[in-house]
């Protein structure tokens, strides 16, 4: 049996002839193999490429996204730093207060124990147990600096002068206006 060939004619315009070429029939599946085998490389490399360009771009992003946190960490840093002057600040001054007006030296406030080398959960909470006295405690404080004495609610029932329903702040023997209704904070007459 005789192979099957593929004749090829190519004309030359030069010399006006043609030439005959004789291709077996196998070279053009091999020139089909190697065809499909380079497009397939060729998919393949372009897919490297894509997914390298892909992950590219998703580090860049993380970079950017990296430095914008640092930025916003820097940020909150010096918030954090300005908020702590500002808390010592002001725990300070309500200790300052306190002591002006004589509340250290009643065991049952806030102010009475403090310790330097506490956590800052427990340091901000304190400051917030002293600002909330001084809040409750406000007509208290008023009256003291108007020559009145300071009685603390907590410290009425120790002292066994006071009775325990007693319904405002005030000396027993002090007339009915001159005392302070602890919860408005108004004089008042009772009768």
């Amino acid at each position: 049996m005789k192979g099957k060939y593929y004749t090829f004619f190519i004309a030359s315009s030069a010399s006006g002839g043609m030439r005959r070429v004789r291709v077996p029939f196998y070279v053009l599946h091999v020139l089909a193999i190697l065809a499909g085998v380079g497009g397939i490389t060729v998919l393949a490399g372009m897919g490297s490429y894509s997914r390298m360009l892909w992950k590219a771009a998703n580090y860049n992003s993380l970079r950017r996204e990296q430095d914008t946190l640092k930025q916003q960490y820097k940020a909150l840093q010096t918030e954090v730093k300005d908020t702590n002057q500002r808390l010592d600040s002001l725990q300070s001054l309500a200790s300052e207060v306190a002591v002006a007006y004589g509340i250290t030296r009643f065991r049952q406030t806030p102010f009475a124990f403090s310790d330097d080398g506490e956590q800052p959960d427990v340091v901000y909470q304190q400051s917030l147990e002293e600002f909330s006295y001084l809040e409750r405690n406000a007509s208290a404080v008023a009256m003291s600096s108007g020559g009145m004495r300071l009685l603390p609610a907590a410290q009425l029932s120790s002292l066994g002068i006071v009775p325990t329903l007693w319904p405002v702040v005030g000396e027993i023997t002090g007339h009915f206006g001159e005392r302070l209704d602890p919860f408005s904070g108004e004089g008042a007459f009772h009768a």
